[in-house]
């Protein structure tokens, strides 16, 4: 028997509700560091990662709070499996409409950052990271229109603009991927020719390279999912629901 989308919500709040726990405690303690190493170190703190975290803990609480809320709309106001599945399958419902518009923002929070770290590493050479910040913009647009035609358009349902969700995702794939790449390429590159300079000796551990293989690593975990999500999306199972939720949460190269 098929996963109903009842089941995927619930599924879904319980995972977003263990990685919200999860992010909480990291975003505190991150913070705790970046506050005690300026005061130690007498550093100036990086705004736009500070901005960055602070706007995806906000999005990751609203996400969850809406996400909260429209459970308790749907197995406390609606008595029947019945009503209750067609409420969180009505795509012009107002929490529907936000919790997926917090979706997309948290997408277009996390690409951004992406790519401004990727800028900063390229010497501040906008060409660069053109490509990617294009599909990052592309990919926000087309949630922009898909949010759009499911409150506009007439007869909508999930499946009916699925190849706008796909478009989303697969652009945000590419993005991601593209300024990982280039940004492990870079620290690589930068890590070889501080070796030739500097000749060190066979068998020394590179400073850099731990860096350059934490930002793959993270980056081939966060394309892992996104992956998952476009093929779940493709086979049209209501696990989509718990992907969604899951998404909310800031992912590895966040």
């Amino acid at each position: 028997m098929p996963m109903l989308i009842d089941t995927a919500e619930l599924a879904g709040l319980a995972a977003e509700g263990a990685l919200y726990g999860v992010f909480v405690c990291l975003f505190c303690v991150c913070g705790y560091d970046l506050v005690q190493r300026r005061i130690r170190l007498k550093s100036q703190l990086s705004w736009p990662m500070a901005l960055a975290g602070i706007l995806l803990i906000l999005l990751a609480t609203a996400r969850f709070v809406v996400d909260c809320t429209n459970i308790f709309v749907a197995f406390i106001l609606h008595d029947t499996r019945a009503t209750r599945l067609a409420y969180l399958l009505d795509v012009k419902a107002p929490l529907f409409t936000t919790k997926h518009s917090i979706f997309i923002s948290t997408l277009l929070v996390g690409d951004s950052f992406v790519n401004y770290r990727c800028w900063i590493v390229w010497g501040k050479n906008i060409w660069i990271v053109l490509p990617s910040i294009m599909l990052s913009l592309t990919s926000t647009s087309s949630g922009g229109y898909l949010m759009w035609a499911y409150t506009h358009l007439p007869d909508q349902t999930i499946p009916s603009e699925a190849h706008w969700l796909t478009v989303l995702f697969s652009l945000s794939l590419v993005a991601n991927a593209l300024a990982t790449s280039l940004l492990a390429y870079r620290i690589w590159s930068i890590d070889r020719q501080l070796t030739g300079v500097l000749n060190v000796e066979f068998g020394d551990q590179s400073r850099l390279s731990p860096i350059a293989r934490i930002i793959l690593e993270s980056g081939l975990m966060n394309a892992a999912y996104l992956f998952v999500f476009v093929m779940t999306l493709e086979f049209g199972s209501q696990a989509l629901e718990i992907m969604s939720e899951m998404v909310s949460m800031p992912r590895p190269c966040d």
